[in-house]
């Protein structure tokens, strides 16, 4: 007989982050900082680059760039680019997801 177990990957998500220590997560100034850093080394982008702007909208991102974009987060946080793709659409999402990932470097 196989034995077929059932895990609710969410929940057991939620509990894991919600036991992380605070303390061992990134600064949010420092990973703001290194975000813009980051998408600033894409060469289509602004000099200027505002921490609210979105990939598409205000930056102008075609699904290239913004591959890129999500290649040079992975680089920086040492995070993988699925996870990235799957919860960051701009700035403002990159921010907040890596200041709270447990594993951003």
């Amino acid at each position: 007989r196989k034995l077929s177990i059932k895990i609710n990957i969410n929940k057991l998500n939620r509990k894991f982050l919600s036991d992380f220590p605070k303390a061992a997560l990134l600064p949010k100034e420092l990973v703001t900082e290194r975000v813009i850093a980051s998408i600033s080394k894409i060469k289509s982008v602004p000099e200027k680059i505002s921490p609210s702007a979105y990939f598409v909208a205000d930056l102008g991102f075609d699904s290239f760039l913004i591959k890129e974009a999500y290649e040079n987060l992975s680089s920086e946080f040492c995070i993988p680019v699925e996870s990235i793709a799957a919860n960051v659409i701009g700035i403002p999402d990159a921010i907040s997801y890596l200041s709270n990932h447990p594993k951003a470097r």
